[in-house]
């Protein structure tokens, strides 16, 4: 997927009035998961980050900084959940263009409820687990790296790990990414039943 520049960040004055750039690093935590839905044991691992180069209240980040630290991290693919909106928001309009000219492979899924179709966010976590089981160093990014990202990651878990509980995946990120990571009633009751929703997907689709 091209991504083409937009205009709305080359002309934003902004970035001379919002003073110097908070150089601490990206918030990135990377998350360690086990797999075996396909009984095979394979342990992968994802990133969950924030919107890299954002400015919107108090936060003024540098996007040049924090794509540089993805680049260190060795990030290959990133999987954006941020839609237009949140871009615009927050002063990151250049974010899907700056990730593909440094090469960056984008997956863009600019919803607003990522996870309210089970069948889309099936789709989704194939894709992500085959970057995974290809090795290649994935992350996935909201504005926050929390409600949106952290519901996939618990979505991913879910999917790949045949063990492991909902209560038990919700606590391990809200320890991994902080207690915002998982605190809507919402994420709590799609996380809760996933997998027999996801076993009900299967089932209709099989038969």
């Amino acid at each position: 997927m091209v991504f083409v520049r937009s205009l709305d960040d080359e002309f934003d004055s902004s970035d001379e009035e919002d003073g110097p750039a908070d150089e601490s690093p990206l918030s990135l935590d990377w998350l360690m998961l086990p797999c075996n839905h396909l009984g095979d044991d394979q342990l992968y691992t994802i990133g969950i980050c924030s919107m890299p180069g954002q400015r919107v209240g108090n936060i003024r980040r540098s996007m040049v900084i924090d794509l540089d630290l993805l680049k260190h991290e060795g990030v290959q693919d990133v999987f954006v959940f941020s839609n237009y909106v949140d871009l615009k928001r927050c002063h990151t309009t250049d974010l899907l263009y700056s990730y593909d000219r440094l090469g960056f492979t984008v997956h863009y899924y600019p919803t607003d409820l990522i996870c309210a179709d089970i069948i889309k966010c099936l789709a989704i976590l194939r894709e992500i687990e085959g970057c995974l089981r290809l090795g290649r160093k994935t992350i996935l990014q909201c504005v926050d790296g929390l409600v949106k990202s952290c519901t996939m990651a618990g979505a991913l878990w879910l999917y790949l790990d045949n063990h492991t509980t909902p209560l038990a995946v919700m606590a391990a990120l809200c320890q991994l990414r902080g207690p915002m990571a998982i605190e809507r009633v919402k994420q709590y009751n799609y996380l809760s039943d996933f997998r027999k929703n996801a076993s009900m997907v299967s089932s209709m689709l099989i038969s």
